[in-house]
């Protein structure tokens, strides 16, 4: 056994306790779901945070960035996401809070009050979490399994039951509290190990790549509507994403959720500019990595001292499985919850039932983990399909859902219908090179604009129906901050207590953005100086 897989066990070993842990936490299906709604700014930072560095930001995304140089990415994916970042928490995620919800089809149950539009949503919210959580695993097996001496087959076995232990007995409170610790390891891994690897690179590393490596182009000169649309796609990834979303909805209060928000995207920015720049340094001193997805780990083990090397190691590890332990949690609370009150509505009462909750976690878990197993494409193409899924029929339905009050639930089932298939069959087609889009129209996009059309056509031609407005009506006036007003009303100086908390966020959100401009800035004078003249 070596240094890696002893470090790898001995990570899932201490996390895995955590999560067990965690079941004394647990009460009732309020605690399970939502940690009876107690998250603190500190929880959801490092919920979001880890919710976004996943296997594509460690493996996936450098290894990008090793074949196209950083800025590629750098310039269109991450800011577009992190803007759908902010239009998801802030927006969709505090909206969906304030009306109650503990899952994501809780939203499209009171919006439309239609048992089709519900099941279709729960069907997209469980396959989708299931592939986008296999692609995790597989990102893992594929990083791991050379590194480690186990093979594939044995690294996803370790990492399914971890994950168990993670997300059965503890719920949200065991995946927060996991994920709390785990971002600790991938600060370090960013702040610490990451300048390390970059100082042993230069200047070998910078000689040896070409001008156009450091260009927004990349090396391989991407046109400008490519980047646009890339931009567009990761904003509206991030903006209809389950994962990114339901953290809000254990959140303390309304000022948890800003500050954790300007917290988390500032974080992300400063961390994944460290993570790509690293990932294209590598191509100066290591050409020819194959697979692309094990740039950062190459660059950990081979350029940084062993303890940090194996920190790094870490790091990717439990951006993996931290991303992977979500998603399967979210795709059980859907089954034991959105699909238990679709089959027993007249039982209502029993939708929070813990036992049944955990067997749904171990279903979630154990498919996810016998798929994963048979290693069906890279994690790459599955994740950034699932994000497609929810960004051509999820996204279009929520928002105009909350914004247009004629909305139906005849165009939310079908609009969702069309951009699931939609895309599926496009991306079929295109896999067999039996169909190419005019204009090089990237197919998320299409799928978009054509659930788009269904949804707007189908609103018009159907007369409005006054239950549906009234429906929007009470979502649009329901506000999270009404929420932290009622609970000041109820503890002694509340009104002291509501201003100390205003004043602390605003002073919060002022910091965050004027730190990560002025961090950034510095950042890109620093490695503009690497790059070479003429």
């Amino acid at each position: 056994m070596n240094l890696v897989s002893l470090t790898m066990l001995v990570i899932l070993l201490a996390f895995g306790v955590v999560g067990l842990c965690m079941a004394r936490k647990i009460r009732n299906g309020d605690s399970f779901y939502v940690m009876e709604e107690k998250a603190p700014t500190l929880f959801l930072v490092c919920g979001i945070c880890m919710s976004y560095i996943s296997a594509v930001t460690m493996s996936s995304g450098p290894g990008v960035c090793y074949e196209n140089g950083p800025f590629l990415l750098l310039t269109t994916a991450q800011p577009g996401a992190w803007f759908g970042m902010l239009v998801a928490i802030l927006f969709i995620g505090r909206k969906m809070k304030a009306i109650g919800c503990y899952t994501m089809p809780d939203y499209f149950a009171k919006r439309f009050s239609d048992n089709n539009v519900t099941c279709l949503a729960l069907i997209i919210m469980v396959t989708v979490m299931e592939i986008y959580g296999i692609g995790q695993l597989v990102s893992i097996g594929t990083v791991l399994s050379e590194a480690t001496g186990f093979s594939y087959g044995w690294i996803i076995l370790i990492f399914t039951l971890a994950i168990m232990f993670f997300c059965v007995p503890g719920g949200t409170w065991g995946i927060m509290m996991t994920d709390t610790l785990m971002f600790v390891v991938v600060l370090v891994t960013a702040f610490v190990v990451c300048p390390v690897v970059i100082y042993t690179l230069y200047p070998e590393a910078v000689q040896a790549l070409p001008e156009a490596f450091w260009s927004v182009q990349g090396i391989h000169d991407m046109s400008t509507g490519y980047r646009i649309s890339q931009m567009i796609l990761w904003c509206t990834f991030f903006a209809g994403s389950p994962v990114i979303i339901t953290r809000v909805f254990p959140a303390k209060n309304d000022f948890a959720v800003f500050k954790a928000t300007v917290i988390s995207v500032a974080l992300i920015a400063l961390i994944s500019f460290l993570l790509y720049f690293t990932a294209g340094l590598m191509q100066g001193v290591e050409p020819g990595i194959v697979p692309q997805e094990r740039v950062i780990f190459q660059a950990f083990r081979n350029h940084a001292p062993l303890f940090l090397g194996l920190i790094g190691v870490a790091g990717i590890l439990t951006a993996a499985i931290s991303t992977a332990s979500v998603l399967f949690c979210l795709a059980g609370f859907s089954i034991s919850r959105d699909l238990h009150g679709l089959l027993n509505q007249e039982k209502a009462e029993d939708l929070n039932n813990l036992k049944r909750a955990r067997i749904a976690q171990v279903f979630a878990i154990g498919i996810g983990g016998a798929v994963a197993y048979l290693q069906p494409s890279n994690s790459f193409d599955l994740s950034i399909f699932a994000c497609g899924i929810f960004a051509a029929s999820w996204l279009p339905t929520i928002l105009m859902g909350l914004l247009w009050r004629r909305y139906n639930s005849t165009a939310a089932f079908y609009g969702m219908l069309s951009g699931a298939l939609m895309l599926t069959i496009l991306q079929v087609l295109m896999a067999v090179q039996e169909v190419t889009l005019p204009w090089n129209i990237n197919p998320y996009i299409f799928s978009m604009v054509i659930s788009i059309l269904v949804s707007v056509t189908l609103t018009l031609r159907k007369p409005a129906d006054p239950e549906d407005a009234r429906r929007h009506y009470l979502i649009r006036n329901a506000q999270l901050s009404d929420l932290v007003i009622r609970e000041a009303r109820t503890v002694p100086n509340a009104l002291p207590r509501l201003f100390k908390g205003y004043h602390q966020a605003k002073r919060v959100m002022m910091g965050g953005v004027i730190s990560v401009a002025g961090l950034l800035l510095l950042l890109c004078i620093l490695f503009y100086s690497f790059i070479p003249s003429g």
